[in-house]
Parts: structure tokens; C-alpha cells; sequence
């Protein structure tokens, strides 16, 4: 996920511009849920007092909410905890789910805005999400999240239109094609979604490239206003898990020699390409990499390192392209 490392401590905050303005009130999201999410009624069953949910003495969270209370409560959260196998995990999401809603609590949908990458993440809940088993997207599902960002962008350029002198605000990188050798899987984990290789794959072979599903945002705050749009998009129940998808498979690089910094997102299966790294505990050794050995810089084509045999993983160190730290110098 690439998005997940991103910066949090940017308090930039772009609305003075006329364009970037908190009057647009089709994105003023005005978020009614409650901070815990899918919130169940008082008769919710207390049966299980969430008790196995805690390795210690309970840590107290500010809002006085026990853990069993809160679980009660949140039968939703509890349906999702109790899927995690593994008691360490278990523990772990719970506590930054409850961490995440606190932050969301905190956030003035008013100024929906100004959010830095972080608070997006907080406001659509995504730790809640991916602690589930986010579901793979079918040939449907893309063509419906690809359909929307095409209204997106013209409804953003009718709203406000681009001055000549300035750069398209969101555009497809290039209208070509490209069948890549890959499948998408559950790869189960902390990973989540990922690709593998449908066939055998040489050593240097294309694996796969941008094309006319990868799409670029100039600037941030039409990227943020994107993921609004998609949250929105069909009312409530707010769609958190879309929101949350295409935040993560965003990411920051320039796409030309000393070109300006660009987020960039593929609105395919390319975007469930997981992440390894070399000589690091608990890491995979990645097997494909973006530009070929001696390319100074990631020109949006990935190539194998070896030869990779049908339905192995494929992995990518995202430091070979991704400037993960990059969001504010977005603006986000």
C-alpha cells in the first residue's frame, strides 16, 4: 500500500485559492456517523465482553470508553476483529482503530479542505477497513471506479475551467494499452491483496506499464476532492472502503527529468502490486522493479529481476519509485 507512509505533520492548507475553496459544497462531506463507524443499537448482545482482546492492564482512551463497551457498542468492529486469527494482530488493529476514530472524532468536516494525507485516512476510516478482508475489484468494479473519475474530471473542469497557461489538474497518463502477465490474489497477511505472475515470466520482461487506466493529479487538492467524490458518491452509507483503496494505491514522483512532483494512481490491478525489499527482516526480496538497471528514473514501466515462474508473487521496492514521504509537498 503506498500510500500507508505517507506524512502526517503537514498543516498545509491550500483553500485560499479560488479554485481550492471550502464553498464547493458538493464535497462538504459534513460526516454524520458516529466515530466508532457501524455503530449498533442499545440492545446490542454484551455476551462477550471483549476481554480477549486485551494482552494487559487496559489502556484508558480519552473518551472513557472501555474496550468491552466500546466492542458492545460497535458490533460491526467486534464481527471484524473476531475474523483475525492471530491474537497479536487482533490486538493491534483494535488499537489503532480505536486510535483512527478518535483522530476522526477530532476533525472539522468543515474543513474537509485542509486535510493532510492522514486525516484523509482518518476521516474515511481506513485502518477499519483494511483490518477486514478487503475484497479484490472485478473487471466491473474498476470500470465503475474508471467511469467515475472520467465525470470527475469533466465536472471539475466545467466547474473551473484551466487557464492556458496553467496544466491539466487530473489527465490519463497515455491512451495506450497493455495485457500484463498477472493476476490479482488474496495474498493473506499483513499484505492483504497482491499480484502474481498467470504465466512464466523472463528475466527483463515487461511485466506490466502505465497506460490508459493510470491517472495523474497535478496538484492535491484535486486528488483530495477525487477521494471525497468517491465517498460520497452514492450517498449513505458512505463508501469508505473505494475511498480508502485509491488513497493507498496513490502515490508522489515526478514522471519527467526534473519535471514537478505529481500524484499518480492506476485505477487497475496494477495497483495491488505489494511491496519487498532487499537484505530486511521480514521482508520479501522483491522480483521486479520500475525502469530497467541503469535508469536513473521510474519512467512508469516495471520489469522483472529474474525469472519468475507462474503464480509467484510479484513485489516491488516502492523506494525505487515512490517519494513516500512527498504528501506535503502536495499540500496534503
Amino acid at each position: 500500500d503506498l500510500g500507508e507512509s505517507g506524512d502526517d505533520d503537514s498543516d498545509d492548507d491550500d483553500s485560499e485559492d479560488g479554485y481550492h475553496s471550502a464553498d464547493d459544497e458538493e464535497y462538504d462531506s459534513g460526516d454524520d456517523h458516529d466515530e466508532h463507524g457501524d455503530r449498533s443499537s442499545d440492545d446490542a448482545s454484551d455476551s462477550d465482553s471483549g476481554d480477549d482482546y486485551d494482552d494487559g492492564d487496559e489502556f484508558v482512551y480519552e473518551d472513557g470508553i472501555s474496550k468491552a463497551e466500546y466492542l458492545r457498542r460497535d458490533t460491526g468492529l467486534k464481527k471484524i476483529l473476531d475474523a483475525i486469527d492471530d491474537r497479536t494482530a487482533r490486538n493491534d488493529s483494535y488499537k489503532v482503530i480505536r486510535d483512527q476514530a478518535l483522530m476522526k472524532n477530532n476533525l472539522d468536516p468543515d474543513a474537509w479542505y485542509g486535510y493532510t494525507y492522514w486525516e484523509l485516512h482518518a476521516y474515511f476510516s481506513c485502518y477499519r477497513w483494511f483490518a477486514s478482508k478487503a475484497p479484490v475489484y472485478d473487471s466491473e468494479k474498476w470500470a465503475d471506479v474508471r467511469q467515475h473519475w472520467n465525470d470527475f474530471r469533466d465536472e471539475d473542469v466545467r466547474k473551473y475551467p484551466i487557464p492556458e497557461v496553467e496544466p491539466e489538474r487530473a489527465y490519463q497518463f497515455t491512451e495506450g494499452e497493455f495485457d500484463p502477465p498477472t493476476t490479482p490474489f488474496f495474498a493473506g497477511g499483513a499484505k492483504g491483496r497482491g499480484l502474481k505472475a498467470s504465466r512464466d515470466i523472463s528475466e527483463g520482461e515487461l511485466v506490466f506499464k502505465a497506460t490508459n487506466n493510470t491517472v495523474v493529479f497535478t496538484h492535491g487538492h484535486t486528488w483530495r476532492k477525487f477521494l471525497f467524490s468517491l465517498y460520497e458518491r452514492n450517498g449513505e452509507p458512505y463508501d469508505s472502503g473505494t475511498a480508502c483503496d485509491v488513497l493507498v494505491w496513490s502515490w508522489v514522483q515526478p514522471i519527467e527529468e526534473n519535471g514537478p512532483l505529481v500524484i499518480v494512481a492506476d485505477l487497475d490491478n496494477g495497483s495491488l502490486l505489494n511491496e519487498g525489499r532487499e537484505d530486511e527482516p521480514g521482508w520479501d526480496v522483491p522480483n521486479v522493479r520500475c525502469g530497467k538497471e541503469g535508469d536513473t528514473m521510474c519512467m512508469m514501466s516495471y520489469y522483472a529481476t529474474k525469472h519468475i515462474k507462474a503464480g509467484e508473487e510479484l513485489l516491488c521496492n516502492y523506494h525505487g519509485f515512490a517519494l513516500l514521504h512527498a504528501w506535503p509537498d502536495m499540500g496534503l
